[in-house]
């Protein structure tokens, strides 16, 4: 009885020993083995770059508030947005203004609005005033040509004024500018010809015309200032300033003579003569 059950404990034993590949199965173990190992040099590796890069940004953003001096929050206010961003200087830089006490005089000039009528509505259809202008003569290359009459029509000018400026002689003397701002500012014929027998009238810009008009500048003092020459040198501006406040030629040659003359405007040329007087 035990002989036979040995018998069938061998040759089963031999039966396992002879399906059983012991070579083959540490084979596939080492495999298994190799496998692991290498999942788990990977993921060192992974783990290994994932914090080098953290360290690498941890640097970066370290150098970045060094260098520009940044907090936290001064961080996140200029990216996102905040109600307050301070920006610290080590060196405030404090401008301190003088009070500047300087008494301007008030100097009334109006600059022509050229061309700008205002009673176009009451002058009638464009063909109707050029057709009435050729009508009198008045349309012609001596007088006002098509493109001139088309700008004094926009300016408003009436015919009447047109034709009083013909009769004094003035029509063919003017430009259409001239014509547009002597009627807008009322200059009166009698001027124009004062401005003409005085030997100013082609000497004066229309500008200077309407200033000289508005400030009644006496022709006198113009006359004075030609004689010392300062009616060429000086704008009208200068020359209405002191015809206002009575700024004599004489004083102008003595501010000539102390060498002051040249490096003072009008305003400083009228504080000191008022000063003086």
């Amino acid at each position: 009885m035990s002989g036979s059950s040995k018998n069938r404990k061998h040759s089963s034993s031999n039966k396992y020993q002879n399906n059983f590949d012991l070579d083959n199965y540490l084979e596939e173990k080492s495999n298994e083995n190799d496998e692991q190992r290498y999942v788990d040099d990977e993921i060192d590796k992974a783990d290994s770059r994932y914090t080098n890069a953290l360290l690498v940004l941890a640097v970066i953003f370290s150098a970045m508030l060094w260098y520009f001096d940044w907090s936290p929050t001064t961080m996140y206010q200029s990216f996102f947005g905040g109600d307050n961003v301070e920006v610290n200087s080590s060196s405030p830089m404090i401008v301190q203004i003088p009070p500047i006490n300087i008494d301007i005089p008030e100097i009334d000039v109006n600059l022509p609005d050229i061309l700008s009528g205002s009673n176009i509505e009451e002058l009638g259809p464009m063909v109707e005033y050029l057709q009435e202008l050729q009508n009198l003569g008045l349309l012609s290359d001596s007088k006002l040509s098509a493109f001139e009459a088309r700008q004094v029509y926009e300016a408003g000018v009436p015919i009447n004024y047109l034709i009083e400026l013909n009769n004094q002689g003035y029509l063919s003397r003017f430009s259409f500018v001239e014509i547009g701002e002597f009627y807008r500012n009322n200059i009166p014929f009698e001027y124009l010809q004062a401005l003409d027998q005085n030997g100013y009238l082609n000497r004066l810009s229309f500008v200077e015309v309407t200033e000289f008009y508005k400030s009644d500048v006496s022709f006198d003092y113009l006359a004075q200032l030609d004689r010392a020459g300062y009616l060429n040198e000086l704008s009208f501006v200068y020359i209405t300033e002191y015809f206002k406040n009575g700024v004599t030629v004489e004083f102008l040659d003595q501010l000539k003579e102390t060498g002051l003359y040249d490096d003072l405007n009008f305003i400083d040329v009228v504080e000191i003569y008022k000063s003086q007087n």
